[in-house]
């Protein structure tokens, strides 16, 4: 795992997964990255089993990149390293690596910037101090760290 990444959750492929050439189609790994947050966010107490688990996560997807290095194929177990590289007034962004977890080959890297919303009416407010100090205290000091994966500024 990438030193700066200190979340780690593994994915394996499953035949829905795969394409005509029986390799993951590239709209998987959106997915996967979606699993991977609930993970972390589970990991940091932000969400919960039951009715009440999401009451606490208010955020929208804004920006999604994948960046595809090499194949992956069905029964594969994916280990997805993830981090919050970066957290705003407003948004933050995470990060992603996928390795195949047999022999360490890099599948995917890739990021999503989210941001809090206020809904019905999906306009942006604050992250909350809870979810800051939260973050900052998982990430430490590599939190703002560069990893070669882009990033926004």
């Amino acid at each position: 795992m990438h030193p700066l990444f200190r979340f780690k959750t593994v994915q394996r492929v499953s035949f829905d997964d795969l394409d005509a050439y029986k390799v993951v189609h590239n709209s998987r790994y959106f997915c996967y990255f979606e699993r991977g947050r609930i993970e972390y966010l589970r990991n940091l107490g932000f969400i919960t089993s039951g009715e009440e688990g999401l009451k606490k996560i208010d955020i929208a997807v804004v920006e999604n990149y994948c960046s595809y290095r090499n194949p992956a194929f069905f029964d594969d177990l994916l280990e997805i390293s993830l981090r919050i590289s970066f957290i705003k007034n407003t948004s933050f962004q995470f990060q992603y690596i996928f390795e195949r977890q047999e022999d360490s080959t890099l599948i995917a890297c890739g990021y999503t910037n989210l941001v809090r919303v206020s809904f019905p009416q999906v306009h942006p407010i604050k992250l909350t101090r809870e979810f800051i100090d939260e973050v900052k205290k998982f990430e430490g000091n590599n939190l703002g760290k560069m990893t070669g994966i882009p990033e926004v500024k």
